[in-house]
């Protein structure tokens, strides 16, 4: 199963006065949905669950018009509680907490909802207001938008170790303002993305700032030649907290040096070598570590590279090219 589409229907679930049941297996099972669950228990729906993981059941509707989301629930939620909005008999006031650093994705929601005849009084990065008692209308034609996240990975690959030009992808500053400060050469224009390798160097930069960008870095770092410092790991969510854990474990294999000073994550970079990375069905830790055995002197192996199936099909090949 899909962690992103349950976050979505999670929200979705709550508008129906009859209960609605979640389950799943593997990976699945072990997400943790209690911050989830208790979110929409606090609108008025009632929901169940064992231990805070699936199975979860779900009776609504939902019954605040005025909502405060919080940042640290992530894009995929909120994209959710976006889609049952409108369907809602009252009006949606969706007031955002915090710097909410995944804005394009829930932008990206919004655009779709708009092609589908969803109407927004106001749609500001931490203000979103929705009419409610709408329909959606169906979509007769419509292309799926490129993924600036998906398609940051073989850029970060000509970053590290030759030359890639990526067509079709929407404009990405962050990842462009990340290579050239890593002292890597990019360049965008609309359609067209390219990086070629550079002289890495270490940076100071905080997590924030980062995003999802954030494995990006610790490998461009792992690679570059002095220090770098990633300030503010405490304003990580709790999966972005995991999947950093995970990136330090498997870099480390690979010969770079990882230490925590308080808030502050250390990188010295290193000349890399081959190592048996484990991703843990995370498929950005398999993608990033993939991108980083370019950069290594002898051959890596990647257990469990099958994870990267379900997120980007092609990835191994467009690596191969």
């Amino acid at each position: 199963g899909s962690n992103t589409t349950l976050k979505m229907l999670l929200p979705l679930a709550s508008l129906f006065d009859r209960e609605v049941e979640f389950i799943g297996n593997g990976q699945l099972a072990a997400k943790p949905l209690q911050a989830f669950v208790g979110y929409l228990e606090r609108l008025g729906a009632t929901c169940s669950t064992q231990s805070g993981f699936l199975p979860v059941r779900i009776k609504g509707p939902i019954t605040e018009s005025q909502i405060v989301y919080f940042n640290g629930l992530g894009t995929q939620f909120l994209s959710g509680m976006l889609l049952c909005s409108p369907l809602r008999a009252a009006d949606t006031e969706i007031g955002i907490e915090g710097g909410f650093s995944g804005w394009e994705y829930v932008g990206q929601t919004i655009e779709v909802m708009k092609k589908c005849g969803i109407a927004f009084s106001s749609e500001e990065k931490d203000y979103i207001y929705l009419q409610g008692a709408q329909q959606y209308a169906p979509l007769e034609d419509f292309e799926i938008p490129a993924s600036p996240y998906l398609a940051s990975f073989p850029i970060l690959a000509g970053a590290l170790a030759g030359r890639v030009q990526s067509q079709g992808m929407p404009l990405f500053e962050k990842l462009q303002v990340l290579l050239e400060n890593f002292g890597a050469s990019a360049s965008s224009e609309e359609g067209g993305f390219s990086s070629s390798v550079g002289a890495l160097a270490g940076i100071e930069i905080s997590a924030p700032e980062l995003g999802s960008l954030l494995p990006h870095a610790m490998v461009l770092a792992s690679a570059a030649s002095g220090d770098t410092k990633i300030s503010a790991m405490h304003s990580l969510r709790r999966h972005e907290l995991s999947r950093m854990r995970s990136m330090v474990r498997e870099l480390s294999k690979m010969g770079a040096a990882f230490r925590e000073d308080g808030a502050d994550l250390m990188i010295s970079g290193a000349k890399l070598h081959g190592a048996e990375i484990r991703p843990e069905g995370d498929a950005s830790v398999a993608m990033a570590c993939s991108v980083a055995a370019l950069a290594a002197g002898s051959p890596t192996k990647i257990a469990g590279a099958e994870c990267v199936s379900n997120s980007y099909p092609g990835f191994f090949r467009d690596l191969a090219q």
